[in-house]
């Protein structure tokens, strides 16, 4: 027969207490015969009910207890002996009452009730103690469960900082290689504007053949359009520079580099399908380099 250590402990303090029904008593039985952690477990609940009895303060009985013990037991034999009766037959005399026997089974009754209070105070204080420890591992349970919780939104909070973190190098990058052309000794600017007022700025780093081109005030797009950048050579066709892309108050950028067949070239910014054309469709503005 198995069961769990908590169930063990439940049988023995209450066989123990002499507060276990018989399917219960019948059960520690067998688990003590079949196991001898068992018996060992149930012998220690009963030492210690035995000493708690032992440990109860000894009560003195009143000075004329016995006296009127006699007395109780003298009235209430001559109230049940019948009014007519036959006469003892010589020499036979009254019962005899043994008081020694009345006092010791009035002992042996009051130590049995004794150990019994002793045993259900036993019995008792292990429940209690038991609900102590239960509600003391309910509550060790539950603060577990709330450091997890505080755990993990920590790490997710920490997840979330690093992946802006990584966001930001990205973008410090990105914006170092777009500026690029700004530390070119020999930088040059462009300006051009449309006559609605939208404007560009080009700046050229003719050594590294870099440009970088911030527009200003281009019109609003809609969701299926881009705005793309253009070399536009004397001869030929014109050639893509990237599209632009949308900034921080309605700046347009581009960071392209002038391929190496192409000089002498003019900037111009056209609006095109989402995605970009090969060929300019709807030129918006076209400037001079100097």
């Amino acid at each position: 027969m198995t069961v769990t250590r908590e169930r063990l402990e439940e049988l023995a303090a209450l066989c123990a207490a002499g507060a276990a029904t018989e399917s219960e008593q019948a059960e520690m039985d067998a688990l003590a015969r079949e196991d001898g952690a068992a018996a060992a477990l149930l012998g220690e609940y009963e030492a210690g009910a035995a000493l708690l009895a032992l440990s109860l303060p000894e009560v003195a009985p009143p000075a004329n207890a016995l006296a009127g013990i006699v007395a109780t037991l003298d009235a209430g034999r001559s109230t049940a002996e019948p009014t007519t009766s036959k006469a003892a037959p010589p020499g036979a005399g009254a019962d005899i009452i043994s008081l020694a026997a009345r006092r010791r089974a009035k002992f042996a009754t009051a130590v049995a009730g004794v150990a019994f209070a002793a045993a259900a105070a036993f019995a008792l204080l292990w429940f209690q103690e038991r609900g102590a420890a239960g509600e003391l591992r309910a509550r060790a349970e539950g603060a577990e469960a709330q450091a997890d919780k505080i755990r993990e939104a920590a790490n997710d909070e920490i997840d979330v900082l690093a992946r802006k973190l990584s966001e930001r190098d990205t973008e410090i990058k990105v914006m170092s290689a777009r500026f690029e052309p700004l530390r070119s000794p020999s930088i040059t600017l462009t300006s051009f504007a449309d006559q609605k007022g939208a404007t560009a700025k080009v700046f050229v780093d003719p050594e590294g053949r870099r440009w970088l081109v911030m527009a200003h005030r281009l019109p609003e797009l809609g969701a299926d359009k881009d705005y793309q950048l253009w070399f536009v050579p004397k001869d030929g066709k014109p050639v893509s520079g990237g599209l632009l892309e949308p900034g921080e108050g309605g700046v347009f950028t581009a960071n392209p580099t002038l391929p190496a067949d192409l000089a002498d070239v003019k900037p111009a910014i056209s609006r095109e399908p989402k995605g970009g054309s090969p060929q300019p469709t709807d030129v918006l503005m076209m400037g001079d380099l100097i």
